[in-house]
């Protein structure tokens, strides 16, 4: 990869949980024996103790299961994973011009699952509007999530305030950053030729697209890099995943 491209990306090396769990994550289906998952970690530096001991914490913490002799994916990153998935295809739908609108229920905020709550109206691609309020197009058909049923109201209602749609959407996602490191990863992308390359920056791929606002067409800024992201990253993912794959067998 060129220097420029790793140096705007800032990425990290690789801790030895994200190593079993990218591995897991990537892995069709998601279970792998012990030996698999410390063979992969060996390739990131990693000792056969240090993938042992950081199995046992995860397993601990139920981000993984055992069954079978087989670790696999606990039900938070399973749904994680099916999210991931996800980030290879379109979903945006025709839309109206109209917004979808979460607004909190009094004392939602202070709950044991505030930090839950957060995170998937972050997954489902709304903003904050204000304290208690949560904004986005209404172009994904995401009315019906039983969380937000649980601990919210959301209709679906003009934009607030009379602003025009642009402007608010401006408000709402700092674009230039999202598409400034966008054009970053696709610098990157092709360019990630094996796994030590390839998986940080897949992870930090996925990661970028699942804080995609998913604008319509007709929000987006011109040259709006989110679709060509998406095609390459599909494209470089199962390059990504089949050498996995390869190397799993071994």
């Amino acid at each position: 990869m060129t220097p420029s491209a790793l140096a705007g990306l800032g990425l990290q090396p690789l801790s030895m949980r994200s190593v079993l769990l990218s591995t897991l994550l990537g892995s069709n289906p998601p279970r792998l024996r012990a030996a698999q998952l410390i063979a992969m970690a060996s390739v990131f530096g990693f000792s056969a103790a240090q993938a042992e001991s950081s199995l046992a914490v995860l397993a601990a913490t139920g981000d993984v299961t055992i069954e079978n002799h087989r670790y696999r994916l606990g039900p938070r990153l399973a749904r994680r994973q099916r999210r991931q998935d996800q980030t290879r295809t379109d979903p945006r739908l025709p839309w109206g011009g109209r917004w979808a609108m979460v607004v909190l229920d009094r004392g939602s905020e202070d709950l044991e699952n505030a930090d839950e709550l957060r995170r998937e109206l972050l997954g489902l691609q709304f903003a904050l509007w204000r304290e208690g309020v949560w904004l986005r197009p209404d172009n994904l058909g995401l009315r019906h999530v039983p969380m937000l049923q649980q601990h919210a109201t959301t209709w679906v209602t003009d934009a607030p305030n009379n602003l025009d749609g642009r402007s608010l959407v401006a408000r709402l996602w700092d674009l230039n950053a999202w598409a400034g490191r966008a054009e970053l990863l696709l610098e990157a992308l092709p360019q990630a030729l094996d796994l030590i390359d390839g998986l940080p920056v897949a992870i930090a791929t996925i990661g970028h697209l699942t804080r995609d606002p998913l604008l319509p067409d007709g929000l987006s800024p011109k040259g709006w890099p989110s679709q060509t992201l998406r095609k390459e990253f599909a494209r470089c993912a199962t390059e990504i995943e089949t050498e996995l794959a390869l190397f799993l067998r071994r």
